[in-house]
């Protein structure tokens, strides 16, 4: 597995929190995945939960939440930060990597399972976390996910590699590549993605491209300003990014984000 226990949970939150392009990401992500939250109370895991960012708005609307990550820092800043929230569903949390799931949980124990913030990306046997995140939710359950694409990924060489055509060769050869956090990482191409969910006994129920043109603007001070402190420009941008996911094209994107769900047969 990835070694992402290097990253500081501290850190980790005020570089992906609520002054970051990526905050407005995760609105982006749970505006387009919240139709598949359940309803009524259910059992739920998020895999590679970090500090509970998919989890918390589970929690607070009284699903059972099953946390999931590597870190044991991570889990315990998620644990710090519900001393400040009135949940009412009950968490239990786990130090483990995604590809031991299948070793820690029996297999259709979860209604819904997150795997968002590409822990599948990260891990070092990609097919075995997919494989894994199917075998541990329950059939007709839906799997949200997001992972690293392999297009939107193409920044990587102008801000790491200084636009090596051999390293840009290999890349789109194997999708594979130590990316910008010096982390090991697997972006994926969205039929390749699609064929590994059909054999892990899932459909691809929806996808979208996450970001549109925000992210070709997300290196620009001014544009990252204006998303923080002018309420009405981010509504704005928030609705031109919601509409462009419709018709699954997009300019900037830098993740694929997307529903699998698991078949009864």
């Amino acid at each position: 597995m990835i070694n992402y226990t290097n990253y500081s949970a501290a850190n980790y939150d005020s570089l992906f929190g609520n002054k970051s392009i990526w905050e407005f990401y995760y609105e982006i992500g749970f505006n387009l995945l919240k139709q598949y939250f359940p309803i009524e109370q259910s059992k739920v895991a998020d895999i590679g939960c970090g500090t509970g960012k998919w989890s918390i708005p589970l929690l607070i609307n009284g699903h059972s939440v099953h946390g999931v990550d590597i870190s044991q820092e991570m889990l315990d800043e998620f644990k710090n930060k519900l001393t400040d929230i009135k949940k009412k569903g009950d968490l239990t949390l786990h130090k483990l990597g995604i590809e031991e799931l299948s070793n820690d949980f029996k297999e259709n124990s979860f209604d819904l399972t997150l795997c968002m913030g590409d822990p599948i990306s990260y891990s070092s046997d990609y097919n075995k976390a997919i494989n894994n995140v199917a075998y541990i939710t329950k059939k007709g359950g839906y799997i949200l996910f997001s992972v690293d694409y392999i297009y939107g990924y193409l920044r990587v060489f102008q801000e790491k590699y200084d636009f090596d055509p051999d390293i840009l060769a290999e890349f789109f050869k194997t999708g594979n590549i130590n990316g910008l956090e010096n982390l090991d990482i697997h972006a994926f191409y969205l039929d390749e993605f699609k064929s590994l969910v059909e054999l892990s006994g899932c459909e691809l129920v929806d996808y979208w491209f996450v970001p549109s043109v925000s992210g070709i603007f997300q290196n620009n001070s001014n544009f990252t300003s204006k998303l923080n402190n002018d309420i009405e420009f981010r509504q704005k941008m928030m609705d031109i990014e919601l509409s462009l996911m419709n018709n699954k094209t997009s300019t900037g994107p830098t993740h694929l984000y997307g529903v699998m769900k698991k078949l009864d047969s």
